[in-house]
């Protein structure tokens, strides 16, 4: 179904918010993906499945992550998971594959069945092409989340940063619906 575009804005504010703080925390998620955010009756998401989350604070267990979602792994993740699974930047590489789907409304490459096609095109920096309707500071956004190097991409108090900006507050409607759902977080 479509989606208003400051509907979309609180999906994607309340998913940073949350990452901000589950890292706050020292927890990593590992497993942020579409399939695991539910949306209640106003559209407000919720991060669910925990199952790969991890306290990054506490000793390394032996058992280590090989696998989650594909089209949501960092491609430094699919290289060599034992060195990043408590990387806080493969949760905002699978953020911008899960904005990417947000705001397309297309999975990542979802046109690539072959599990090694889908390996290579990722580990050889290829990102999924977006659709003339994404507006530019969701590109921009979106790039800076799956930048190929790590260090280059923002955290999630940066990316609530730029979310709270003028470049995404640009309606009178999405300012109303946007200052909404703030207000509801507040009292969370």
């Amino acid at each position: 179904f479509l989606m208003f575009p400051s509907k979309k804005l609180v999906i994607a504010y309340g998913i940073a918010y949350v990452m901000n703080y589950l890292h706050s925390c020292h927890v990593i998620h590992r497993d942020l993906q579409p399939a695991n955010i539910c949306l209640d009756h106003s559209l407000y998401p919720l991060l669910y499945n925990f199952y790969f989350a991890r306290q990054t604070d506490q000793p390394e267990s032996s058992k280590i992550l090989k696998e989650t979602s594909l089209q949501f792994m960092a491609p430094e993740f699919i290289k060599n998971p034992s060195d990043v699974q408590n990387s806080f930047k493969i949760d905002v590489y699978s953020y911008g594959m899960l904005l990417f789907n947000l705001m397309t409304e297309i999975k990542p490459f979802e046109n690539i069945t072959s599990k090694e096609d889908l390996i290579n095109e990722v580990i050889n920096g290829k990102r999924p092409i977006f659709t003339p309707s994404v507006e530019e500071q969701w590109i921009e956004l979106i790039s800076k989340c799956w930048d190929e190097d790590p260090d280059k991409r923002p955290t999630f108090q940066m990316i609530l940063n730029d979310l709270e900006s003028e470049k995404f507050l640009n309606t009178k409607e999405i300012n109303l619906v946007f200052n909404q759902y703030k207000k509801y977080l507040s009292h969370k």
